[in-house]
């Protein structure tokens, strides 16, 4: 998986020691906050974006980003996979513009997964999952980390390599919220999905 552009040269990790992947609409941004919000600084998307490690030197410090490619994971000591249930995810990118107009997004995704089928939103959520499923330290839903603090605060804790109380993971939750209330295609996908049920 190598497109030759910037995203592609190995430019090494500038000191993050954690790394939040997902497809995008997945919840990397709301695992920075909750992780900013429990002591632990996660900048989201800006220093790893489709054109690779954008970034001055860090220290104890992660990231979060739909960015992520193999060679990103393997040069920060820690990862994990949040995965969006797959109809949420599709009706969420649908709803928008992610894979209907053209996008950095959308050429980044073509650049590494190459032709998509149909549906593409559900033919790229599939080869993430399969490609990143196996590289990164742990695998999570969305669904059990933002209802399941117990597993959150496992999954937080392995990320981040320090003990994390369970308490402080329901604070952050209720001081954060829930993951993308601010983002009206994430609303509307919620509203579909909560009728299905």
């Amino acid at each position: 998986m190598n497109c030759g552009q910037r995203c592609c040269i190995v430019r090494p990790n500038p000191g993050y020691q954690w790394i939040v992947c997902g497809t995008g609409l997945s919840g990397t941004k709301w695992a920075a906050k909750i992780l900013t919000h429990l002591g632990y600084p996660t900048v989201h998307q800006s220093p790893l974006t489709y054109n690779g490690w954008e970034s001055d030197p860090v220290t104890e410090t992660g990231v979060a980003s739909p960015y992520a490619l193999p060679h990103h994971i393997s040069q920060v000591p820690r990862s994990l996979l949040i995965v969006r249930d797959p109809a949420l995810y599709v009706a969420s990118a649908k709803h928008g513009t992610l894979f209907g107009t053209p996008s950095d997004h959308l050429r980044w995704i073509r650049r590494h997964f190459g032709g998509l089928g149909q549906p593409p939103e559900l033919d790229f959520w599939s080869r993430h999952l399969e490609m990143f499923s196996w590289l990164t330290d742990n695998v999570v839903t969305l669904e059990t980390m933002t209802t399941n603090s117990r597993v959150a605060t496992a999954m937080f804790e392995n990320l981040v390599g320090a003990e994390i109380s369970i308490a402080d993971v329901e604070e952050a939750y209720d001081a954060v919220g829930v993951v993308n209330v601010h983002n009206p295609r994430m609303r509307a996908a919620k509203e579909r999905y909560d009728l299905l049920g």
